[in-house]
């Protein structure tokens, strides 16, 4: 009886973890163009925020996105990927900001800019 029943416990364990939650692959990285107006629109919510992690940060933020991430999610998500040496803090209102102008460059394909 042990025979079977650990073969198939293992068998019903792989299948209900089969499934991978299906997620967004990660941001393209944006072109030169693309990353000045991303850096002058990042200026815009903080000079801090235009910085040697901005554009893999604003990848990060952009994933969230096309993964369709809820507002509270993607604010959480910037404030996280914006921390740095260089950034000791992200308000919830320069999250914001930083999620529209990740939003609002055409390296983040999205139809909710």
């Amino acid at each position: 009886m042990k025979k079977l029943l650990i073969p198939a416990l293992l068998a019903a364990a792989a299948l209900t973890g089969c499934s991978p939650a299906q997620s967004a692959p990660p941001a393209p990285s944006p072109n030169t163009m693309e990353t000045q107006i991303l850096t002058v629109d990042l200026m815009a919510v903080g000079p801090q925020f235009a910085n040697s992690r901005s554009v893999e940060a604003a990848r990060m933020v952009c994933t969230a996105i096309l993964d369709g991430k809820d507002t509270q999610t993607l604010t959480e998500t910037a404030k996280t990927a914006f921390l740095s040496g260089e950034v000791r803090s992200v308000s919830d209102k320069q999250a914001q900001g930083i999620v529209t102008a990740v939003r609002g460059n055409s390296f983040c394909p999205t139809d909710k800019k």
